[in-house]
């Protein structure tokens, strides 16, 4: 597994690693078999790349891997993990990575982003705003994403006043300034005068300039924004360093910024987090959400969960039980077992190859098992602590108008 993010990385290994512990304490799940995994933090995709290369040349083979969870590298590292047959499991959202042509070993285990745009446009119309813009980091992920928001947009009557594509977004400023209604003075109507009488040959000629103030840009106010992390704490800077902020100004972000949330204190803003999260506080964020309503409802193919799964659930610093807060990691919880429950049947399955083999005999040549894999972790059927999908809003803020 790679990881872009540090803090990010902990809190996926600290899932995973519990959920590995829970399957090798169960009964029913991989029996003789201990699952055990590795990760790391990667800085940037070259990085994950290297990581995986490291992974692959130096232990023993990995049928499967989960991660990354950045859309922006698993477009880029799953199809070179499926040149060794590694089944790859992911919550990164891109619609590219259906794309079974170039992905063929990729699962996604989150609801797509373009999932949440009939959402978006549904609670637009709610609020009776009449026209959005949209600024988005420019990679393919976002781009998809807001490319099938702006349709959705256009058919439900909503206008689109624009659509700022960030190429750097590290540099902001341009599309901060875009949004904005700002006004400019000008010269125009440049003519010449002759004077009378002249005091000196400097004054033969008298320029005439008039001047005029207009004002231009967009005044966007609800504002649709597609970026990641660290992105959208640089732009909220930037935001706040031309007074985009206040109540005037409503943001629409992806949910799973709100799972991040209580991180955001520890992260590194260049105008500091308090002055960021002023132009974040008046926020909407819409997401899915997976709910689980009965613990006794938990069910892994016939195998039921076990009270040290429950006091792990239930621990005040997890809190599985907070949809709000937690969806991102009971779906990293459960991706573990989607993938030890799918190598389980292999074990069966196996032995109806020519010939026979086990789960141990996996090699990066072998795509027959790849695909035998592939199959059954498409096909995993269980009920754990996430399910259920929904589309519901995340409200952040207060005494924002009905209609802007």
């Amino acid at each position: 597994m790679t990881f872009e993010n540090k803090m990010q990385a902990s809190e996926f290994a600290i899932m995973l690693q519990a959920a590995a512990n829970h399957i090798n304490n169960m009964t029913g799940i991989l029996d003789g078999y201990y699952i055990c995994f590795k990760w790391d933090h990667a800085k940037d995709t070259a990085h994950a790349l290297g990581i995986l290369y490291d992974y692959i040349y130096n232990g023993p083979p990995i049928p499967m891997m989960f991660g990354p969870p950045y859309s922006s590298v698993s477009t880029l590292l799953n199809p070179v993990a499926g040149e060794y047959n590694i089944i790859q499991v992911t919550v990164a959202g891109s619609p590219a990575l259906r794309d079974r042509s170039r992905y063929p070993f990729t699962l996604q285990a989150y609801p797509l982003e373009n999932d949440m745009n009939p959402g978006r446009v549904s609670f637009i119309k709610l609020m009776r705003w009449k026209k959005v813009a949209i600024v988005f980091h420019d990679i393919e992920y976002f781009r998809a994403n807001m490319h099938d928001l702006i349709h959705r947009l256009h058919d439900a009557g909503i206008s689109t006043i624009t659509v700022e594509a960030m190429s750097d977004p590290d540099h902001p400023e341009q599309h901060i300034r875009s949004l904005l209604v700002q006004k400019s003075t000008y010269a125009y109507g440049i003519g010449v005068q002759r004077k009378e009488k002249l005091s000196s040959p400097q004054e033969q000629v008298q320029v005439c300039v008039h001047m005029k103030t207009i004002a231009y840009r967009h005044d966007a106010r609800i504002i649709i924004i597609a970026m990641y992390e660290n992105s959208l704490l640089t732009f909220a800077c930037k935001a706040y360093e031309y007074g985009m902020y206040g109540q005037k100004y409503v943001l629409i972000l992806p949910g799973w910024h709100l799972e991040d949330y209580a991180l955001w204190h520890d992260w590194t803003a260049p105008c500091g987090i308090q002055t960021a999260l002023q132009v974040l506080q008046y926020s909407f964020y819409t997401h899915a959400i997976r709910i689980i309503h009965d613990l006794e409802d938990i069910s892994y193919n016939g195998i039921k969960h076990t009270r040290e799964q429950e006091l792990f659930w239930t621990k005040p610093e997890i809190n599985f039980l907070n949809i709000l807060r937690t969806n991102g990691k009971r779906i990293n919880y459960d991706s573990m077992f989607l993938m030890a429950l799918a190598l389980n049947q292999s074990i069966s399955d196996l032995k109806n190859l020519n010939p026979p083999r086990e789960l141990q005999d996996f090699n990066y040549a072998d795509d027959e098992m790849a695909k035998l894999f592939d199959h059954n972790v498409r096909h995993a059927d269980f009920t754990s602590i996430s399910v259920s999908t929904c589309i519901i809003f995340i409200i952040l803020c207060s005494q924002i108008k009905s209609e802007i």
